[in-house]
């Protein structure tokens, strides 16, 4: 036994680091799942031109009535340095985001005169996480606290439906859903309702590139494979029946990502050209994205701002690090003979379902129906056959006999 334990123990810690890899994995496909569910359509600043509150009430009716093409549209404003009390009159300060109209349902405010905290304003007022059920009070409105924001902190967010009292105040920001319409678009919805935005941000692009983001373990096994057929071309580029081989092999490895595996890279809309010879196009893209960049980061962030930006840090850093481990270990392996190609890609199979495994009990697991999973193998299985096809041969009899 202790032999067998000297002998394959590095196996075993790349196998080790594989299971860690796939849950990561599964961890970051589930998250991205999360934000694309929450969020589609896009927001509207309006710090120059902000709407009242009965403004807003009237654009929300038009969309319930189905007068509009969008769906389930939020208001947002802000009041920074709000003094916040409890029932014992214990106050302290935090920023207060009160939100109309369709209430995220994640942020767990429900009903009418309820709030979300986040978790260091919640220790601060209350030396405890656990505070649902007890009530604060914000100018003279008592709200009771439904929810707890652990992945934000300085924030009170409010459920501001029904409260006449607001009724002139400015909101200056809108979010917006969107019905699946090919012909909705946000400037239309802007002209429709006197709106006149600041910026515009579109969440379906964000969601887009995030789910891009989710992906890169996937192409990073695919484009490692493709380099390591190309490489071998290169170095044997004299060779015609050995390229031959692993020029085909290379089709079918991107026919099998693209068509099986159904490995897509999403590119937003605004980011293709209306005409290829349009060669100013990409000049005036980036100093317009530029410019955007910069109202990005100059606007007021609200509770999705929040959100995704807290998400996108969660999705990156699995899927880069998922990505790492997996590139790593595949290149830690040496697989010389069958019998061993053959029980490490059982194993692997066996690793991937134990993380999907362990996953779904943890409330974690991605329902995505594409196997992105089955690329390890199949990059292992191009390294070994690769490795073993690297020989000078003089025909294709030569490789044909070598597959054999």
């Amino acid at each position: 036994m202790n032999r067998i334990i000297r002998e394959y123990k590095k196996e075993a810690l790349i196998f080790l680091l594989l299971f860690i890899a796939y849950t990561m994995w599964m961890y970051a496909l589930f998250i991205n799942e999360q934000v694309t569910s929450c969020y589609s359509g896009s927001s509207y600043r309006l710090e120059s031109n902000p709407i009242k509150v009965n403004e807003f009430n009237q654009i929300n009716e038009k969309v319930n009535e189905g007068k509009s093409s969008a769906k389930n549209i939020t208001g947002w404003f802000q009041i920074n340095n709000e003094t916040i009390t409890d029932d014992r009159d214990i106050s302290i300060s935090s920023d207060v985001i009160y939100v109309f109209g369709n209430v995220p349902y994640e942020l767990g405010v429900t009903s009418e005169y309820s709030c979300a905290i986040s978790s260091d304003k919640a220790y601060e007022l209350w030396n405890s996480y656990n505070v649902e059920g007890e009530y604060v009070r914000i100018g003279n409105v008592k709200y009771k606290v439904l929810s707890v924001l652990h992945g934000m902190s300085d924030i009170i967010i409010v459920n501001a439906n029904g409260q006449s009292a607001l009724r002139d105040a400015e909101i200056t920001a809108l979010e917006v859903e969107i019905n699946e319409d090919d012909f909705w678009s946000p400037e239309v919805f802007e002209y429709e309702n006197f709106i006149e935005s600041d910026i515009i941000v579109s969440y379906t692009e964000i969601t887009g590139i995030l789910s891009s983001v989710s992906l890169l373990p996937a192409y990073g096994i695919f484009l490692a494979a493709l380099a390591k057929l190309v490489f071998e071309i290169i170095q044997n580029r004299k060779n015609i029946p050995y390229i031959f081989i692993l020029s085909a092999i290379g089709l079918i490895w991107i026919i099998i990502n693209v068509k099986i595996f159904q490995l897509n890279f999403y590119i937003p809309e605004s980011m293709i050209p209306d005409k290829w010879s349009n060669f100013g196009f990409w000049t005036s893209k980036i100093n317009s994205f530029r410019g955007y960049l910069r109202d990005v980061a100059l606007m007021k962030s609200y509770y999705p701002d929040l959100h995704i930006k807290s998400m996108t840090d969660s999705i990156l850093i699995y899927s880069v690090l998922s990505a790492v481990i997996f590139l790593f270990s595949a290149r830690m392996l040496k697989i010389r003979t069958e019998n061993k190609l053959i029980v490490t890609e059982l194993v692997i199979i066996i690793i991937s379902l134990l993380s999907f495994l362990v996953s779904y009990i943890n409330n974690i697991a991605a329902k995505t129906s594409n196997i992105y999973w089955m690329g390890i193998p199949g990059y292992i299985l191009i390294n070994y056959v690769v490795n073993n096809l690297n020989i000078k041969y003089k025909s294709f009899k030569d490789v044909i006999k070598c597959l054999q």
